[in-house]
């Protein structure tokens, strides 16, 4: 599921190149954020910053290419990550998110599968994005196609 989204986000990105400041900026028309924290109001931009684990340097300022180096980078650490919760067997560890208010307890199993869920729901986001802008030939990435 993991190289399934970053592969995924590779061809987005790769769709992205091309796109204008303007075009990045526009709020995507029909998005709706499940999560009561996230704004309702993404843009292409915005919703690339939330799937490639980009910095947290302010949304405007993030380049196409400051999200494909984060991409690159936040899949490496999370493969990491995941070999050690498998190896250590950490699934059922629980943790306080203390970003949370009132602060709450996850488990890492849970906290992978929430990022797998709303990586792909805003990785489809990003997409229908893409198709408002006019950009075709983009295929939606389901992970029964990933090879790798």
């Amino acid at each position: 599921m993991i190289g399934a989204h970053y592969e995924g986000m590779k061809q987005i990105l790769d769709r992205c190149e091309g796109l204008t400041e303007v075009q990045l900026d526009r709020p995507v028309s029909g998005y709706y954020d499940p999560l009561a924290w996230m704004s309702q109001h993404q843009t292409l931009r915005s919703l690339l910053r939330h799937t490639t684990g980009a910095s947290d340097a302010p949304v405007n300022e993030q380049t196409v290419q400051l999200f494909r180096a984060s991409l690159d980078k936040s899949y490496q650490e999370l493969r990491e990550t995941i070999a050690t919760y498998e190896r250590e067997k950490m699934w059922d560890m629980t943790f306080v998110d203390a970003d949370c208010d009132p602060p709450m307890v996850f488990s890492y199993g849970g906290w992978i599968g929430h990022v797998l869920v709303f990586h792909n729901y805003r990785r489809i986001a990003c997409m229908m994005a893409l198709a408002q802008l006019g950009v075709s030939g983009l295929k939606y990435f389901d992970p029964i196609d990933f090879q790798g």
